[in-house]
């Protein structure tokens, strides 16, 4: 009698048992199963995924092919002697911005006779052509050879002179997010980035004009700054005083009202541009040097 009721407690252990490992099979394949409102999500999620590439890809190709043309460009028709640039050391040395430097400009205007300049920063690299055609929208999303272009090219503001005879020359450029054209230029707003960063080149077919930055900063895009005349000499006085009090960095580069000054603008945070101010502290005739290099010859 014992053993048959020690018997049926085992059955009903086992029973117990086995009903606990069917019910824990069923829940696992139950969370197995997926959830539909998961599933869409996943499915929305790849689709979301995939619209942002097919949006993103077209663009980032249009930088890097620009970017490239502009490479090639500057192989073409820029020449930089490295090898004899001694970066200061003797008085001589520093004649290196035009002696070691030059720039095809007549040939790159057989291409487009609107190509009136080239810029090109010292340690920085920001080297390209500078167009004026007095008119500020051409090339505003328009590149060297006329296709419509995001980045556009730089070019000169349509109330200046192409020769950078004015006492205020803009220069315009996009604030690209590959950092090409004027998309460089913000990095003047991190501390220390001026100390190594304070001269640029710009070159004619017959000048090579050194510039020295004196002040940078963001300002209202409707100031009055873009539509102001400088012909006198209190109103030069006036925007030189305005530049150095703006300026996120005290420089200490002295600027008087009988300098010239070169305004590189560039679009920055909404409503405002961002501006490098620069004064031309030395220039030099290329006519002069390629004779005595002929001569040389």
């Amino acid at each position: 009698m014992i053993d048959k009721m020690e018997e049926q407690k085992k059955g009903v252990v086992m029973q117990e048992e086995q009903d606990k490992k069917q019910g824990t099979e069923k829940k696992k394949k139950k969370k197995k199963k997926p959830d539909t409102m998961t599933f869409i999500c996943m499915v929305v999620g790849i689709l979301l995924i995939v619209f942002a590439l097919s949006q993103l890809i077209p663009v980032l190709y249009h930088y890097i092919t620009e970017e490239n043309a502009y490479e090639d460009m500057r192989e073409e028709y820029v020449s930089v002697d490295d090898a004899k640039k001694k970066n200061g050391e003797t008085e001589a040395d520093k004649n290196w911005w035009y002696e070691n430097i030059s720039v095809d400009l007549e040939a790159l205007q057989k291409e487009n006779k609107e190509a009136v300049a080239w810029i090109r920063f010292d340690s920085m690299d920001l080297s390209y052509p500078v167009m004026y055609s007095g008119d500020n929208e051409k090339y505003l999303h328009r590149d060297l050879d006329g296709k419509d272009s995001k980045a556009g090219s730089l070019f000169i503001d349509e109330k200046n002179s192409p020769d950078f005879s004015d006492r205020d020359t803009i220069i315009y450029g996009h604030n690209m997010k590959n950092l090409s054209m004027f998309g460089r230029l913000k990095k003047y707003k991190k501390d220390g980035f001026y100390d190594d960063n304070q001269y640029f080149t710009i070159y004619t077919t017959t000048k090579a004009y050194r510039y020295h930055i004196f002040s940078y900063f963001d300002i209202d895009e409707t100031n009055d700054f873009f539509f102001t005349s400088y012909e006198s000499d209190d109103a030069m006085a006036s925007l030189i005083s305005t530049m150095k009090k703006k300026s996120y960095t005290n420089t200490g580069v002295e600027v008087s009202k009988e300098d010239k000054v070169v305004t590189l603008s560039t679009c920055s945070a909404e409503g405002y541009r961002f501006l490098v101010n620069a004064v031309l502290e030395e220039e030099h005739d290329m006519t002069t040097q390629d004779k005595t290099t002929q001569e040389e010859e």
